[in-house]
């Protein structure tokens, strides 16, 4: 017997549903399908892929082609002495940024008229009178033509004039060219007279320019960018621009998809977006208002003293920090091209190594001290030569002294001293503490184009008389920094750190990574350094460096005339430099002043005074309270 199945109660309705109604309900189904699709599509293209749509309604990028960062900015800040004695930030100063302009270009198949066109936007970005004045200022007259007639300067322009309108005519005449450029930089007032004009075809975009608000000021430090590979791509060029180039920069984005064959981009096929990264900025040790104060006093001076050029740091010694560093003849990096001499693009500070003379008799004199060859008050017999394998070495003012003792030898900058004092501790240690202080070697400054200096003539040579000439300072070649971090180190009780310019990177995802001190080793005794500190307070106070003085204040230092040689020969140029640190009981700051070939005779008169002005400001700055 077959047994009765109820049946469902969903089956019961179906079989009560008639076909029409069924129809109704896949017509339903289908339509509610299709919404929740076109939902999905709708946040997809607002939502998840807007930046890729974005980027593919404004018209200005090509497949495959990068999608531009905005580049990182870079800073000076303002260090300030707070109640502590320890230093602050305060205000930050751009340096580097980028200011917006535009770019003016064609779609050349949408121009109608290129013949027309062109001679439209000649009468527009043509500016005849800045070209007139930069053709005649470029004219060099040669003793064959001793200058340009009106006649010939307005032939020049019409020639430019057509050049430009010929150019312009070739680029829009390009049928089957989605792009050409036609005008770079362009300011809001010239983009509104060329719009202006309503041509069809031309079109503007917002373009990111490199700009430098404060022109020269440290412009070795800061650098610039430039273009590289024709003017297709720019980078940082010198500076901390090349030195940071990847991480200022950012790293490009892109977008990729496929055309129609009229060259319209497919966007429901295959395609990616990946969003560009800003560029981190980096903010420097360097003080504002400092820099703007030495960078300032430094071109003074070389104007005063008829120098070729100079360069001045200053150095936290109890961190290794940069508070200012300054090269003159610098250059404006908003009109890097406009140099004499692409040689001004080097960092003097870290670049040019010198010979440099008897700023280098501390170093000799520490190794003595630090030895226990020598104390302050260890005597000589100063006969005013020392002879050695035929050559005959005197003192500087060719003087015989008679009996001194090593707090004479720094104060009257006695060369016979120095020797002595190599001949009490041997040559081999005296190479020791040279290269314990870190000459021969780069320090490693977050700065292109260090150069390490040379000592090899003291290291490699057998003949003692190395030994004599390097004790102050001949023979070997060192660079300011080098020196500045030497005092630094006995300023800082003999530690010896790492020089760094760069406080901090701030990175656009709010990452930040910081700089810290970083002790290389303890180079002489802190005993050492006290005794030559009191040494080099009485050079400045008794000897020749007393301009680098500042009153209420103890000052150690050392004046250094180091003569040129040319071509192995010692001639009569000179390069002057003070190096020194202040107050010697807490010392704030250490600093180098290098002037080439003043028009006096020795550094006593010339960077000694500078180091004193400048000393005096940062005592001031930082509100240091005076020693007596």
């Amino acid at each position: 017997m077959k047994r009765y199945q109820r049946p469902s109660k969903v089956r019961d309705m179906i079989r009560k549903i008639k076909i029409e109604d069924k129809r109704v309900l896949i017509l339903f189904t289908v339509a509610c399908v299709f919404a929740i699709l076109i939902a999905w599509r709708l946040v997809s293209l607002q939502i998840l892929n807007r930046s890729f749509y974005l980027a593919l309604a404004s018209g200005q990028y090509e497949v495959y082609k990068e999608l531009f960062p905005e580049r990182g900015n870079i800073y000076l800040q303002d260090t300030l002495l707070s109640e502590d004695k320890r230093y602050s930030t305060s205000n930050l100063y751009p340096v580097a940024l980028n200011r917006k302009y535009w770019q003016v270009y064609a779609v050349p198949y949408h121009v109608q008229n290129p013949e027309q066109d062109a001679e439209k936007l000649v009468s527009v970005l043509f500016d005849r009178d800045r070209e007139r004045e930069d053709f005649v200022s470029s004219f060099e007259p040669t003793p064959e033509k001793a200058s340009l007639t009106s006649e010939e300067i307005e032939h020049e322009m019409d020639r430019q004039r057509a050049n430009m309108k010929n150019t312009f005519l070739e680029r829009l005449s390009k049928d089957n060219d989605p792009y050409e450029p036609i005008w770079n930089k362009a300011s809001d007032e010239l983009r509104l007279r060329v719009e202006e004009l309503g041509l069809q075809g031309i079109e503007f975009a917002e373009t990111p320019y490199r700009y430098y608000p404060e022109g020269p000021l440290g412009s070795h430090v800061v650098g610039f960018v430039g273009n590289v590979d024709g003017e297709e791509r720019k980078q940082g060029l010198y500076g901390t621009e090349f030195y940071f180039d990847k991480e200022l920069a950012g790293s490009g984005g892109y977008l990729s998809s496929e055309r129609d064959v009229g060259g319209r981009l497919i966007t429901i096929s295959d395609s990616d977006f990946r969003a560009a990264v800003d560029g981190a900025s980096v903010v420097l040790t360097v003080d504002h208002t400092l820099q703007n104060f030495i960078c300032k006093k430094l071109d003074e001076a070389l104007e005063k003293y008829e120098a070729d050029s100079g360069s001045v740091i200053v150095m936290n010694p109890k961190t290794g920090a940069i508070l200012s560093m300054c090269g003159s003849p610098g250059f404006d990096p908003n009109e890097y091209g406009n140099v004499d001499d692409i040689a001004f693009y080097n960092n003097p500070a870290i670049f040019l190594a010198y010979e440099p003379g008897s700023i280098f008799k501390p170093i000799t004199m520490a190794a003595g001290i630090d030895l226990g060859k020598v104390e302050p008050e260890t005597t000589y017999v100063d006969t005013g030569e020392v002879k050695v394998g035929g050559f005959t070495i005197k003192n500087s003012d060719l003087k015989a002294h008679g009996e001194q003792n090593m707090i004479e030898v720094l104060k009257q900058s006695l060369n016979t001293g120095v020797i002595f004092v190599v001949d009490q501790t041997g040559k081999e240690h005296f190479q020791e503490y040279v290269k314990r202080f870190g000459f021969g070697e780069k320090t490693g400054i977050q700065l292109p184009s260090e150069n390490p200096g040379n000592i090899e003539e003291l290291l490699y040579h057998d003949g003692i008389i190395y030994s004599y000439t390097s004790s102050f300072g001949q023979g070997l070649t060192v660079t300011p920094l080098q020196m500045v971090r030497a005092f630094s180190a006995i300023a800082n009780g003999g530690v010896l750190l790492a020089p760094y310019i760069i406080d901090r990177v701030v990175y656009s995802n709010g990452y930040i990574e910081e700089s810290k001190s970083r002790q290389i080793a303890q180079v002489i005794s802190k005993r050492t350094a006290t005794l030559l500190s009191g040494m080099l307070v009485s050079a400045i106070k008794d000897g020749h460096g007393h301009a680098a003085g500042v009153p209420g204040y103890h000052v150690a230092g050392k004046t250094g005339t180091a003569q040129v040689a040319t071509g192995g020969v010692y001639g009569t140029d000179t390069i002057h430099s003070f190096v020194g640190y202040a107050p010697v009981s807490d010392p704030r700051f250490a600093m180098i002043v290098r002037l080439d070939h003043p028009n006096v005779r020795f550094a006593e008169s010339s960077s000694a005074v500078v180091f004193g002005e400048i000393a005096k400001f940062i005592l001031s700055h930082y509100q240091v309270t005076p020693d007596y």
